[in-house]
């Protein structure tokens, strides 16, 4: 009889960020963690988005500010650590719209490590 070896990788991704290598996990628990805080982040970015800072009082401007930043926070804290997000927040130059971005590349690299990119998704649901 034949024996089958598999080999199986460790579910992790290494991203450099800064010069600095982090690792990000993939495994069911941590991508359950932070699917549930997509949602949250989208929506106060939208709504931040969609603000006309022309007319809103100085007050509100900044708790939407605050808000959306609490919400990346959450997020990049996630991915990479809560001991990390200060240092990666520095390396984005202190930009929200940079952490979207790093957002965006993690989330997109690992659906494509997991072989989950969104066209393969969409395939399966639209027939």
């Amino acid at each position: 009889m034949t024996v089958v070896k598999i080999d199986l990788e460790a579910p992790k991704q290494d991203f450099e960020i800064g010069g600095k290598v982090f690792e990000v996990y993939y495994d069911d628990e941590n991508l359950k963690k932070r699917e549930q805080l997509y949602p949250k982040m989208k929506k106060k970015y939208e709504k931040y988005k969609n603000l006309n800072l022309a007319d809103l009082p100085a007050e509100e401007i900044s708790q939407a500010e605050e808000d959306v930043n609490e919400a990346m926070k959450e997020i990049i804290s996630a991915y990479f650590g809560e001991e990390n997000f200060d240092f990666i927040y520095q390396a984005g130059g202190k930009s929200v719209y940079n952490m979207i971005k790093v957002v965006d590349v993690v989330r997109s690299k690992l659906d494509e490590k997991m072989g989950t990119s969104k066209a393969e998704k969409a395939k399966n649901y639209i027939k």
